[in-house]
């Protein structure tokens, strides 16, 4: 696999026009790939999706200034060094999805993603915490969070988010729902939260949340596209 990694970031280091890149290993590989291998990425990259084990996170991504999407799965790490990607000028989408994260704690740093719109934190089994320090996340507009066993509670700072106009959370454990209500002062500002689960045909059931008292008044159907939508 490194005789292989080392060939495809030399393949993408040619690639000086690139604008789009979807690399996508087999999940259960016990041999991860390196893409630290790459010294000139390409820096017109905008959209860049890494699926399946990585050997540590790829540095370089925190170079590239044009990139507006980035999603990771499977990627089997202990580590995710946000302050690499904090500062990317134009990064309007994140998601860190199934496999990617064995840590127990995420922090946003202050001033950190400045253009981050959505973010989606998907299936991180580990996860104990999220931590938003204000002046992070300035504009984030939609969260999702999704099956993530262990967070047991809401974010600490989500108040500080004062954009947020979307919280869903998708089959987490009932002490997180239940800290949505004892923790109203917290989520008051977000004007849609949603609560939901999967059918067994692959659909979403939501049911929508007034803070004020929090009560389950409207239910819709959501495909499983459109709630991950890219």
């Amino acid at each position: 696999m490194r005789k292989n990694s080392w060939t495809l970031c030399k393949a993408i280091e040619k690639l000086t026009c690139l604008e789009s890149l979807n690399i996508s290993v087999d999940y259960t590989s016990n041999n991860p790939l390196d893409l630290n291998h790459v010294t000139s990425p390409p820096l017109r990259l905008q959209r860049l999706y890494l699926i399946g084990p990585l050997e540590k996170f790829p540095n370089w991504i925190g170079r590239l200034e044009n990139l507006k999407k980035l999603r990771f799965r499977g990627s089997k790490l202990n580590d995710i060094p946000l302050d690499f990607l904090r500062d990317l000028p134009n990064l309007k989408m994140l998601g860190i999805n199934e496999g990617v994260y064995y840590g127990e704690r995420l922090v946003f740093h202050v001033g950190g993603f400045k253009m981050l719109k959505p973010m989606y934190l998907d299936s991180l089994r580990y996860l104990k915490s999220i931590e938003i320090q204000p002046g992070a996340l300035p504009f984030l507009e939609d969260l999702v969070i999704r099956r993530s066993p262990q967070l047991k509670q809401v974010p600490v700072g989500l108040h500080c988010l004062t954009r947020l106009a979307c919280l869903k959370v998708v089959e987490m454990p009932e002490d997180f729902v239940g800290s949505i209500s004892s923790n109203q002062d917290i989520v008051k500002h977000v004007k849609d939260i949603r609560v939901g689960y999967q059918t067994s045909k692959g659909h979403y059931i939501f049911k929508n949340f007034d803070v004020m008292p929090i009560t389950c008044n409207q239910s819709n159907v959501c495909s499983n596209a459109a709630s991950q939508s890219a």
